[in-house]
């Protein structure tokens, strides 16, 4: 039977996932949310450009759920931004810093999502081009946004790009995939079923484009094979990019990321959001 495990990021180092909080100089610092007396921040990056809305993405850092930091995705988004896109980096709570929950954290990413389309048009975004994507963790959370429904709203993103996504949460299909240790339910905050991806792949799903390595132990490829298979059989359109050779959170550094990051161009070109000679 499928077990599900709390992923343990300490292993990989924590340079991978930022420092927290976050000083970004080129970027516009809003909040898009409050909670309490937490305010919830966005970084923005790109420039608006009079009478020529860009496409738009919305970038949610991985950390189990627990820990990790908005500019772990710079990089990302300063290669999108030079490709012609306004990028969004949301803080959400997590675990480590707040005690909240996966659920919380779903919460959290929907509320970034609606406000980044509710302010489109004053940051220069094209309002029906505003993807979401993150790594690890905040794939998931992007991936919630196109198929969980609740925990706040928000229009489905147009767009999804996930790197190292966690996609499965719960038992599917009597599939097994090597999980070692469940996710309680008091951390998920719900059973985990409600907030796994694959298990809501019954309604629509936005292009998706998936970066996942083939040794990654913390997210087996095989659960990201698994999502893409179910997407592909409902007519869904859903890419996979593998890369054998490369394990968990491969895709921050060269020369994986230049190749990670081009596939996404691609992706994005064939979508029509970019042209090729951005």
């Amino acid at each position: 039977m499928l077990r599900i495990f709390v992923i343990s990021f300490l292993v990989l180092g924590l340079s991978a996932w930022g420092k927290y909080p976050p000083k970004i100089e080129e970027a516009k610092v809003e909040t898009y949310r409050e909670v309490g007396k937490l305010e919830l921040k966005v970084w923005i990056l790109g420039e608006k450009e009079e009478n020529r809305p860009k496409p738009g993405v919305v970038l949610f850092f991985g950390g189990g759920w627990r820990f990790g930091s908005p500019d772990s995705l710079l990089n990302h988004a300063r290669f999108l931004v030079q490709k012609g896109m306004v990028c969004v980096l949301a803080d959400y709570r997590v675990a480590n810093r707040h005690g909240t929950t996966i659920a919380d954290c779903v919460a959290d990413a929907k509320a970034a999502l609606s406000w980044t389309r509710n302010n489109a048009s004053r940051l220069g975004i094209d309002s029906e081009k505003i993807a979401a994507g993150g790594a690890s963790a905040g794939g998931h959370l992007a991936a919630c946004l196109a198929l969980v429904d609740g925990y706040g709203r928000a229009k489905k993103p147009d767009a999804l790009l996930l790197f190292n996504p966690a996609l499965v949460l719960a038992p599917f299909e009597g599939q097994t995939f090597g999980y070692q240790k469940p996710i309680r339910e008091e951390f998920a905050g719900v059973e985990p079923r409600v907030l796994s991806p694959i298990h809501h792949l019954d309604g629509e799903l936005p292009p998706t484009w998936i970066a996942h390595g083939q040794r990654d132990r913390v997210v087996p490829i095989a659960t990201v094979r698994a999502f893409r298979d179910e997407a592909k059989g409902g007519g869904r359109s859903c890419e996979l990019l593998e890369v054998s050779n490369v394990g968990h959170a491969f895709h921050y550094n060269n020369p994986w990321f230049l190749h990670v990051m081009t596939g996404a161009e691609s992706f994005l070109e064939k979508l029509g959001w970019l042209n090729e000679s951005e």
